[in-house]
Order: C-alpha cells, then structure tokens, then sequence
C-alpha cells in the first residue's frame, strides 16, 4: 500500500492523519526535537513499528509532500521524494479500522494507493530525480568520504559489525558491515539488518557498493554479523 499527504507546512504538533492502527503526526517542539512521524500497528507485535525524521533538518516550511509505502516486507517514510527513515515488520497489518480523522488545517491532498507505487514513481511526483538529490542533500548534508568514524548518510543510519574479506580475484580489500538503523532497535529491537559493502585497492580511497545481503522478504529476518 502507499499514503501520500500534501501538508501546508510542519509547523504545528499534531495528528496530520489518524485511523484505529495507525496516524502520521507532528511532535515535540519546532525549536529543538520536533519530529514527523508514523506509525503503524502489526499483529506481531502490541507497539506499532515507529518512523521518524528530525523536521529541524527537513524545515518546517511548506507544501511538502509525506509518502508513507509498505511493500510488505519494508515500510518507508519519503519526504518531497527522498527516503528519510524505513522499519522491517513482522506478520499482518493491523486493521486500519473507521473512517481517516483528517487535521482540519494544514492537509490539503490525501491519496491511497492499493499497491507500493515505485521509486520512480515517488520521485517523480516530487519533481524528478534531479530536485531530489538536491533536497536529500539539504535534509543529509553533502556525502562524506569514507574514512575514521565515517557513517552511510541518513538521519538514524550507523555501520554495525565489520566483516572484511580479501578478493584475491580482483586485488580488493572488502568490508561487509551490518547497515544498522536505530542503534539496533529496527523490527522490535531485533536489529532489521542487511550487509552493506565498502571496497579499496589501497586502503586509501574507498568505493561504496549497493546493499550485498537485503531484506526483501519478510521471511529474510534481520540478517546479523556472521562469516563471509
């Protein structure tokens, strides 16, 4: 399924959007931790699965557009076309039970979809992949190189345990590490992690590969540390 809800602004802490199971909300105070925020219930768990984003790096001002998409085994939170913050569920949606309580001010547009609209397809209701990388830019800062203390860019994203591995088939020294969310506290506080990758020739200059082991099933679990 996919939720997508033009607001004015992320001015006010409030309710934008709310069912029996789930509300995608404003909280906190706008000087300091104010958050947007949703949240969704499943049957395997009592808490529903949270996701967040800091709206002192998003700003406040408006329109901007929150796509919430669910692809059954991931739920993601957009922001004007970037991805801000993704959770890996357990087992069946909650019952989005009664009619949407829509805040009276500030949404202007609500729309469903019965399936899991496409990247593109969210990127290019935003604008299109260029006017997106620039505001991902703005929301993460500029990508940093990989070196001492480094970290994937994102608003929760850390390197989890490092696995290296020697290619001798390429002369490339690779380290696999766990793409951690939420210090360990994605999917219940199972972790939900996938193995990243990073790769050198002279341990000088690094090269950031895409996902080697994701979860794309809900069957996957939280893939943790182990040998390459």
């Amino acid at each position: 399924m996919t939720l997508a809800v033009r607001v004015s602004g992320l001015a006010t802490a409030r309710d934008l959007v709310r069912w029996s199971g789930a509300r995608l909300f404003i909280a906190g105070e706008l000087t300091s931790d104010a958050m947007l925020g949703f949240e969704l219930g499943f049957t395997h768990n009592t808490v529903p699965l949270r996701l967040t984003a800091p709206i002192t790096r998003l700003g406040s001002e408006g329109p901007r557009e929150i796509v919430v998409r669910f692809l059954g085994y991931r739920l993601e939170m957009w922001v004007d076309g970037v991805l801000v913050d993704e959770d890996w569920p357990v087992g069946p949606v909650r019952a989005m039970a009664g009619a949407a309580q829509i805040a009276p001010a500030g949404v202007e547009q609500l729309c469903w979809w019965h399936r899991a609209l496409s990247d593109d397809e969210i990127r290019d209701g935003a604008g299109g992949w260029t006017k997106v990388a620039e505001r991902a830019e703005r929301f993460f800062g500029a990508e940093a190189a990989v070196g001492q203390h480094w970290r994937p860019r994102g608003f929760n994203v850390n390197v989890g345990d490092c696995m290296p591995f020697w290619d001798d088939a390429q002369g490339r020294f690779r380290v696999f590490y766990l793409f951690d969310r939420r210090n360990h506290a994605s999917m219940w506080g199972c972790g939900g992690h996938q193995w990243a990758q990073i790769s050198t020739t002279d341990l000088k200059h690094w090269e950031q590969h895409p996902l080697a082991l994701a979860i794309d099933a809900e069957t996957a679990g939280s893939i943790c540390t182990g040998s390459v």
